[in-house]
């Protein structure tokens, strides 16, 4: 205690004397700290909310905690919005052909979805959201993406038998994710056309598929584990 407190008193004693080399060393030290990572979530907030507005006319940043999507029995995620670079880094790794359907399952505000619109994909894209004020107000938002289609629904109930390719931002915890998976597995087992790829981002629950239906791939995607998740008959 006693080395660090004359360490200190040493700094201060150089930064009196205007010594630019320790003034550079404080400017790094409050930099590489929290203040950094503060400044640069702050900026990043307001570049995706400028690019909410310009595409759709108003903000899809937010996370939601509440009863409807069921989080406090541990069944779904809440509601939130990833930031667009998170977004782009994931579509680097996405091949789309133009005969593919995308679903965005647990499309929150429907900010993967303007992405996508944002990028000029013309593909027929649908994004299925359980809470009925959010599922709302993204189908207000987007209204004007005339490809775009948003589905209030449980996904265990409904999902569409021609999509080719799914995105998903851990939207469910384990029990779900199952009951999802042998979902999938029952739909696409029997189409003659059974071409599935999902891209898992955040993939918490990576283990509910089996790699005997399963072809997967994992990635490091800034932070988070992007799976890339190909279907296979067994």
């Amino acid at each position: 205690m006693v080395n660090t407190e004359n360490k200190i008193v040493k700094i201060i004693i150089k930064l009196i004397k205007f010594d630019a080399n320790y003034w550079k060393m404080l400017i790094l030290f409050i930099w590489n700290n929290p203040i950094k990572r503060f400044i640069s979530f702050q900026l990043e907030t307001k570049k995706d909310v400028i690019l909410d507005k310009k595409y759709c006319g108003k903000s899809l940043n937010f996370i939601e905690y509440n009863k409807e999507n069921l989080f406090k029995r541990k069944k779904y995620a809440p509601i939130k919005s990833l930031p667009y670079h998170r977004i782009e880094a994931v579509f680097k790794y996405m091949k789309i052909e133009s005969s593919d359907v995308i679903v965005d399952v647990g499309s929150g505000k429907g900010r993967f979805l303007l992405f996508l619109a944002i990028q000029k994909i013309k593909n027929k894209l649908y994004g299925i959201e359980l809470n009925t004020n959010t599922a709302s107000f993204s189908q207000d938002v987007l209204q004007k993406y005339k490809n775009i289609e948003i589905i209030n629904y449980n996904v265990l109930d409904f999902f569409p038998n021609d999509a080719t390719i799914i995105y998903m931002y851990n939207p469910f915890h384990f029990e779900v994710m199952k009951k999802f998976v042998n979902k999938l597995e029952s739909i696409y087992k029997t189409k003659k056309n059974s071409n599935l790829n999902i891209y898992y981002f955040n993939a918490q629950n990576i283990n509910c598929f089996d790699e005997k239906y399963w072809d997967i791939k994992e990635y490091n995607v800034d932070g988070p584990t992007l799976a890339i998740i190909k279907y296979k008959k067994g």
